[in-house]
């Protein structure tokens, strides 16, 4: 029967994820250097049929391994569509899939109440919500990484007999990803659990054999991407994962101060943040005495191995293990809320249980915050980043130039006119083909003749570095400021100057 009940419970869950995030996702176009940054990698495979190390932007490498880029390139293909709904629906799905299996985890683990609430307040938390409406990695190898550590507690909870394999499945599917940090985690998170609980050799080395056999599918990938992108590709993954950790990357990325971390977990666990602090005030006298926690910290003994320590010490891990590169970003400490969210569960039913809280009341509160989602992303986004909108552009491109090649100019070497040249399926090409690498970033290539976009805080510049070199003629520019350079942009028809 209690099976039956979770699995009913299960379906409830997946229903309302799914109606969650699943209706909006094509609401707003493309208007931030994220989301096309990361789609247009799927159509240049299409593109080129290059599902390897496809080259977009005139000459770019992915910054990230391709899984996400696969499953859109296959969305594209299946459906002979790309549109924004596509590229993000990856993300969507792998929140829905993370929020299904973090009910049932903790509903098996502990109970079917408290898997209940750990994935409401899983699906009601800001961070990830808007993880899983975008088209980005993060939320991907979040679920990945996220069900390996699962997957890993599952193994120990049957006295670790067998192999866990299914978790060696998600670490590569996470470091296809992202790179090795979708191997990193899982395996801290049960090495130092073993450790701490199980001190014996036979399930360290499984998880050894674990962590090896998840590296196999990775290294393939790597391996091929080295030969087709060299040395080029090489720094570029030494620098976007060594480099960005060990804080030795030859550009300033996301520096942030350690407490930059608890403050975006703050941020990123609304509308319960508030809710927390105003519990505090009505929790029983003495709750949250020193004398208890004296007394707590007297007792010098790990407690019971169990699904709440677990949680502890996964949370807690992740929390650290990004506290130390400089490089911080919200959307690293992804992977910390469904365990954290285990946590306010079990505070939750505390509180509702010590103030004779209506259940009933609590469950509406959270179909409400989930109706402000939904209205927030069907209406009140669009409507409010309708003007960012860069298709307008892209149309006027591909109808003025036609058959024109067409060269951006952006002083800076990580930015290109990304949305607008994921409309037009990647044919703005870069005037200055400047690498990802510092030793790249030292020569460049510039093209003969075409037409030229350049924004018009760029214009100063780029007069000053090629003015002698090349004629420019004026053809038009955008009446108001668009794409992510926030300025008007100008077309020009330009040609080297004559050397005689």
């Amino acid at each position: 029967m209690e099976n039956r009940d979770i699995r009913k419970t299960g379906m409830i869950v997946a229903l309302l994820a799914a109606l969650t995030m699943l209706p909006f996702l094509g609401a707003t176009e493309f208007y931030t250097k994220g989301e096309p940054r990361e789609a247009i990698v799927a159509v240049t495979m299409l593109k080129d049929n290059n599902w390897i190390l496809p080259m977009n932007n005139g000459g770019d490498l992915a910054y990230k391994p391709p899984m996400l880029h696969w499953c859109i390139a296959l969305l594209y293909k299946v459906t002979g569509v790309m549109n924004e709904y596509l590229s993000r629906l990856p993300s969507a799905l792998s929140y829905i899939a993370l929020i299904i299996a973090t009910f049932f985890f903790f509903a098996r683990h502990s109970n079917r109440e408290k898997g209940l609430y750990t994935a409401l307040l899983a699906l009601t938390a800001f961070e990830l919500h808007r993880a899983g409406n975008v088209c980005r990695v993060d939320m991907m190898l979040t679920t990945f990484v996220v069900a390996a550590i699962y997957l890993y507690y599952n193994w120990f909870a049957k006295g670790c007999k067998g192999w866990p394999l299914w978790a060696v499945v998600c670490m590569s599917a996470a470091t296809l990803t992202k790179g090795p940090v979708g191997i990193i985690l899982p395996t801290m998170v049960i090495g130092v659990y073993l450790l701490l609980y199980r001190l014996r050799f036979v399930p360290i080395l499984k998880v050894a054999i674990c962590t090896l056999l998840a590296l196999i599918l990775p290294a393939l990938w790597y391996w091929a991407a080295y030969q087709s992108g060299g040395d080029t590709f090489l720094q570029l993954v030494m620098e976007e994962n060594f480099g960005r950790f060990t804080g030795q990357m030859t550009y300033s990325s996301h520096e942030k101060p350690i407490w930059y971390n608890f403050l975006t977990l703050a941020w990123g666990w609304l509308p319960w943040t508030a809710a927390l602090l105003v519990s505090l005030f009505f929790l029983p006298k003495g709750t949250l005495s020193w004398q208890r926690a004296k007394a707590f910290i007297a007792k010098r003994q790990l407690p019971e191995p169990s699904v709440t320590s677990y949680s502890w010490l996964a949370f807690l891990l992740i929390l650290l293990f990004y506290c130390i590169p400089t490089s911080k970003r919200s959307t690293y400490l992804l992977p910390c809320y469904p365990f954290m969210a285990f946590l306010l569960a079990k505070y939750l039913i505390y509180i509702i249980k010590e103030l004779n809280l209506s259940v009933k009341k609590i469950r509406w509160t959270f179909i409400g915050v989930i109706g402000i989602y939904m209205l927030v992303d069907g209406l009140i986004v669009p409507l409010s980043v309708k003007k960012k909108y860069d298709r307008p552009l892209a149309n006027y491109i591909q109808a003025t130039f036609p058959n024109e090649e067409i060269y951006s100019y952006i002083s800076d070497p990580f930015l290109r006119f990304f949305c607008t040249n994921y409309y037009l399926h990647d044919r703005i090409l870069s005037f200055e083909k400047k690498g990802q690498t510092a030793e790249q970033r030292k020569n460049t290539k510039t093209p003969a003749a075409g037409i030229l976009m350049i924004a018009e805080k760029e214009q100063e510049a780029f007069n000053k570095k090629y003015g002698n070199k090349y004629q420019l003629v004026p053809i038009s520019h955008t009446v108001n400021k668009m794409t992510e350079q926030k300025s008007r942009i100008f077309f020009y028809k330009f040609r080297e100057r004559s050397t005689k």
